[in-house]
C-alpha cells in the first residue's frame, strides 16, 4: 500500500519514479519508494491544503483530466482535519463523503511555488 501511495504521489507531482527508488525497504521489510531530496522542491509544486468542514469524514481523489479516472489520495479525513498534498497547476481533485452522496471538485489554479486551500 505504501508503494501504491508513493506511486500516486509521483503521478500527482508529474515526475517519474527513478528505478533506484524501488530498491528501498522499510523496517517491516516492505518495498517502498525512496524519498529524493531536492528533486521535488516546493518551487516546482503547489502545496494544496484540504480542510474538512463537514461533520463526517471525507475522501480525496485525484481526477485524471484525460480519462476521468479517479485515484484515491487520502481517505477518512476527519471533520475539522486538514490534509496537505503537493500538486501542479491544473490538477483536479474530488472530495466525497463516505456514501459518495456529496461530491465537490477542486482545480489547482495557483502557480508553482504557491499554496492553495480548499474546504469541503
Amino acid at each position: 500500500q505504501l508503494l501504491m501511495a508513493r506511486a500516486v504521489k509521483a503521478l500527482l507531482s508529474g515526475k517519474d519514479l527513478p528505478a533506484t527508488a524501488l530498491n528501498v525497504r522499510n523496517s517491516e521489510n516492505e518495498l517502498t519508494i525512496q524519498e529524493l531530496s531536492g528533486k521535488n522542491s516546493s518551487a516546482h509544486r503547489v502545496l494544496t491544503t484540504f480542510f474538512n468542514a463537514l461533520t463526517e469524514p471525507v475522501h480525496v481523489f485525484w481526477s485524471n483530466s484525460r480519462t476521468g479516472e479517479e485515484s484515491l489520495v487520502a481517505e477518512d479525513i476527519r471533520p475539522g482535519s486538514v490534509f496537505e498534498q503537493f500538486s501542479h497547476p491544473g490538477h483536479t481533485f474530488v472530495i466525497y463523503d463516505s456514501e459518495r452522496q456529496m461530491r465537490k471538485e477542486f482545480i489547482v489554479t495557483q502557480p508553482y511555488g504557491q499554496k492553495e486551500s480548499f474546504s469541503g
